[in-house]
C-alpha cells in the first residue's frame, strides 16, 4: 500500500489546502495528500501544496474583479493583494497589455454609462449611418439623405418648423404671419369659373379698390356703384382700402369665397355688406369689427359658410337687424351687446351653433322680432326684457334649451306672435299679458313645460287681441280655466288646442269671432255646455272635438249630455238637438236632424213660433203686445215710476216696438207680484 507515496512532498498538507484537485496516498498508519491542481492565481509548489503566482501590474492592472473582459479575467497576487488582467476585451473596448480601454467617441459621442465599450450620442442628437446628428424638430422628418424637412404644411422658422403662411400672407420680424396685403381694409376671396364673371359693389366715400388681377380703382361719391368682371376664370383676394364709410357686395355674391378682413376703420354701415353670401368661408374669432360701426343690418346674412366665434360688437352699434341671420356654422357665446342697440330683429336667427346663455338684453331695444329665433343650443334663463319692446314676433321661437320662467312682458308688447313658441324647457305660469297685445298667434304654442295656470294673471285676456291663431296650442301642463276672451278676438283657430289640463266650462264667445275651427280640440278636461254661436263666427270645424262639453255644433263628441239654450229673440243660427224643460222664462225646445230638417216644438208663454207652415222653429215675443191687465207695463209708467221695476232681474219688452215691459224674474231676497202686473216685493 505504500508505493508511490511521496511523503516528503505531502506530509505538512492538510486534506483543505488544495484548491482544486487533490490526491492522496495511505502509507502505513498515515494519510498523505499532494495538490495536483490549483484555483486560478495559484500554481502547485514544491511541496505539494499551492502558492500564489507572483506577476507583473504591467499585465495585471486591475485590483477588483473587472466586467470587461472577453472570457474568464486572470488573477496573480503581490504580497497580500490580488490583482487582474484580461485576456481579452468585450467588443468596443481596446486590449492593452492587461488592461481594456473605452473606445474613443466621435464628436457628439460620450461613453455609455451603462456600457464603458459603447460610445452613445449626446442629448438632442441620434445615430444615423454618419454619425450622430442633431434629431429633427417637431413637425420635422428626416429624409433618404439623412436631412431633416419640415413636414407638409409647415416651414423653417429660426431652426424651427412652424405652420406655413397662408396664401397671399408674410411672416414679420417676430416670426407673426401678417397679410401680405394692406391692413386693416376690407378683404375678400372671389373665386370665378368661367370668364367675364365678377362682382359689383358699393361704396360711400373715398375707396382705393384692389381687384386681385393687376386691376386697381380709386372711387369717390355718396353711393357709388362699382362693377368689375376678371378675364379668365381663378380665385382673386379683393382688398378694399381708403376712408369710405359704408360698403356692400350689391352682385355677385355667389363668387364670394373667403371673408379675409372687416376691420377698414373709417366704415360706419355695413348694411348688407355679404348678404346671401352663403359660399363664403371664414373664422369670424380673430376679426374685429371698425370700432365707429353703427349699421349692421344684414351684414352677414345667410353667410352659413361663416365658421369661429363672434368676436366684440363695436359699442356704437344701434342697428343689428339680422346681422347674422342663419350663420349656421358659428359657434361659441353671444359677446355682450352694446348698450345702445335698437334694432334686435333676427340679429341671431337661426344661429343653432351658439351656445351659452342669453346676454343682457339693451333696455332700448324696441324691435325684437326673431332676435334670438331658432338658437336652438343657447341655454339658461330668459333676461328681463326691455321696458320698450313692441315687437317680440319670434323673438325666442325654438329655442328648445332655455329653461326657467317666462319673464315679465312689457305692457308695450303688441305683437307677440310666436315669441315662445317651441320654448318647451320653459315652467312655471303665463305672466300678465301686455294690455296692448293684439297679435298672440303661436305666442306659447309647443311650450308644454308651462305648468301654472293662465287665469291667475290673465282672468281676461287683453281687450285689444285680435289674433289668437294656436296662441296656447299644445301647452299640455296648463292647469286652471279659461280666461274671458275678449271681444275684439276674429281668429281663435286652435288657440288651447291640446291643452289636455284645461278644466271648467267654455267662457262666452266674442261676437266677432269667425275662426274657431280645433279651437278647443282635444282639451278633454273642460266640461259643461257650449256657449251661443256667434253669427260671426264662420270656421267651427272640430271645435269641441274630444272635449267633455256638450254641444250643437263644432264636432262635439260628448255624449249623455242636455243642452238648453235662450233663444230670444228668434236667431237665425242653425242648433243641433235640445231637450229643455219650460221654465217660464222664455225657452223652448227644439231640433234639427243632420239634414237640417226642422222639428215642430211647443213655444212657452208670449212666444210663438214665426215660422208655424214651412217648418222652421224658433220662439219669439208675441205680434200683438198684450194689455197692462195681464201683467205688462206701458212705458208711459215707467216715465211717471221710474223704479215701478226695481229689483228685476229678467226685463223684457215686446220687441215690435218697445211700448211694453214685463219681469220675469226678480233679485235674490225679492218675490214677483202678479197684482196688478209683475213686479217684486220685497220678501
Amino acid at each position: 500500500g505504500s508505493t508511490g507515496c511521496e511523503i516528503e512532498h505531502c506530509a505538512t498538507l492538510e486534506s483543505g489546502d488544495c484548491h482544486k484537485n487533490v490526491d492522496s496516498c495511505q502509507k502505513g498508519d498515515e494519510k498523505v495528500y499532494k495538490c495536483l491542481e490549483c484555483e486560478q492565481g495559484y500554481e502547485v509548489n514544491s511541496e505539494g501544496g499551492c502558492s500564489p503566482i507572483l506577476c507583473s501590474r504591467t499585465d495585471y492592472p486591475y485590483t477588483e474583479r473587472p466586467t470587461i473582459c472577453y472570457g474568464e479575467p486572470l488573477v496573480c497576487h503581490g504580497g497580500e493583494d490580488v490583482y487582474y488582467g484580461c485576456p481579452g476585451c468585450l467588443p468596443g473596448c481596446i486590449k492593452s497589455n492587461g488592461s481594456c480601454l473605452s473606445p474613443t467617441c466621435e464628436e457628439n459621442e460620450h461613453i455609455d454609462e451603462n456600457d464603458v465599450c459603447s460610445c452613445v450620442c449626446n442629448s438632442g442628437y441620434e445615430r444615423i449611418a454618419t454619425g450622430c446628428v442633431p434629431v429633427c424638430v417637431n413637425h420635422a422628418t428626416r429624409n433618404s439623405s439623412g436631412t431633416c424637412v419640415c413636414d407638409t404644411g409647415y416651414e423653417s422658422y429660426n431652426g424651427a418648423c412652424v405652420i406655413q403662411c397662408a396664401e397671399n400672407e408674410i411672416r414679420n420680424e417676430s416670426g407673426v404671419c401678417v397679410s401680405a396685403h394692406p391692413s386693416p381694409a376690407i378683404a375678400f376671396t372671389v373665386t370665378t369659373t368661367a370668364a367675364s364673371q365678377g362682382i359689383t359693389i358699393k361704396t360711400v366715400g373715398a375707396a382705393h379698390i384692389d381687384w386681385g388681377d393687376g386691376n386697381v380703382q380709386d372711387v369717390t361719391g355718396t353711393g357709388t356703384t362699382t362693377a368689375h368682371s376678371y378675364t379668365t376664370a381663378g380665385s382673386y383676394d379683393v382688398y378694399v382700402t381708403g376712408t369710405p364709410t359704408g360698403f356692400t357686395v350689391t352682385a355677385g355674391q355667389k363668387y364670394l369665397t373667403k371673408l379675409l378682413d372687416i376691420s377698414l376703420p373709417s366704415i360706419t354701415s355695413y348694411d348688407k355688406a355679404f348678404w346671401l353670401a352663403k359660399n363664403m368661408t371664414g373664422d369670424l374669432t380673430n376679426m374685429e369689427f371698425p370700432s365707429g360701426l353703427k349699421n349692421g343690418a344684414d351684414m352677414f346674412n345667410g353667410c352659413s359658410g361663416l365658421t369661429g366665434t363672434i368676436p366684440e360688437l363695436p359699442s356704437g352699434l344701434y342697428n343689428g337687424k339680422d346681422m347674422f341671420a342663419n350663420c349656421s356654422g358659428l359657434t361659441g357665446t353671444i359677446p355682450e351687446l352694446p348698450s345702445g342697440l335698437r334694432s334686435g330683429d333676427s340679429m341671431f336667427a337661426g344661429c343653432s351653433g351658439l351656445t351659452g346663455n342669453i346676454p343682457e338684453i339693451p333696455s332700448g331695444i324696441t324691435f325684437g322680432q326673431g332676435m334670438f329665433g331658432g338658437c336652438s343650443g343657447l341655454t339658461g334663463g330668459i333676461p328681463e326684457l326691455p321696458d320698450e319692446l313692441t315687437n317680440g314676433h319670434l323673438m325666442f321661437a325654438d329655442c328648445s334649451g332655455l329653461t326657467g320662467n317666462v319673464p315679465e312682458l312689457p305692457s308695450s308688447i303688441e305683437d307677440g306672435e310666436g315669441m315662445f313658441e317651441g320654448c318647451s324647457g320653459l315652467t312655471g305660469g303665463i305672466p300678465t299679458l301686455p294690455s296692448g297685445l293684439t297679435n298672440g298667434k303661436s305666442m306659447f304654442e309647443g311650450c308644454s313645460g308651462l305648468n301654472g295656470t293662465i287665469t291667475e294673471n290673465n282672468p281676461t285676456l287683453p281687450s285689444g287681441l285680435t289674433n289668437g291663431y294656436a296662441m296656447f296650442r299644445n301647452c299640455t301642463a296648463l292647469t286652471g280655466g279659461i280666461p274671458t276672451l275678449p271681444e275684439e278676438l276674429t281668429n281663435g283657430e286652435s288657440m288651447f288646442e291640446g291643452c289636455s289640463g284645461l278644466t271648467g266650462g267654455i267662457p262666452t264667445l266674442p261676437t266677432n269671432l269667425t275662426q274657431g275651427a280645433l279651437m278647443f280640440w282635444n282639451c278633454s278636461g273642460l266640461t259643461g255646455q257650449c256657449p251661443i254661436k256667434p253669427d260671426s263666427l264662420t270656421d267651427y270645424d272640430n271645435m269641441y272635438f274630444n272635449t267633455g262639453v256638450c254641444c250643437d255644433y263644432g264636432g262635439a263628441t260628448a255624449t249623455g249630455c242636455a243642452c238648453d239654450r235662450n233663444i230670444y229673440p228668434y236667431s237665425t243660427s242653425e242648433w243641433s238637438c235640445y231637450v229643455n224643460e219650460t221654465d217660464g222664462e222664455g225657452h223652448c225646445d227644439y231640433c234639427t236632424d243632420s239634414t237640417g230638417t226642422y222639428m215642430a216644438v211647443t213655444c212657452s208663454l208670449e212666444y210663438y213660433s214665426p215660422y208655424p207652415d214651412s217648418g222652421r222653429v224658433g220662439c219669439v215675443l208675441g205680434a200683438n203686445c198684450p194689455t197692462e191687465g195681464v201683467g205688462w207695463i206701458h212705458r208711459d209708467t215707467f216715465a211717471t215710476d221710474p223704479n215701478i221695476m226695481a229689483h228685476c232681474a229678467n226685463l223684457r219688452w215686446c220687441p215690435l216696438d218697445s211700448a211694453y215691459a214685463k219681469c220675469y224674474k226678480c233679485d235674490d231676497g225679492y218675490t214677483l207680484t202678479h197684482n196688478p202686473a209683475h213686479v217684486c216685493e220685497e220678501q
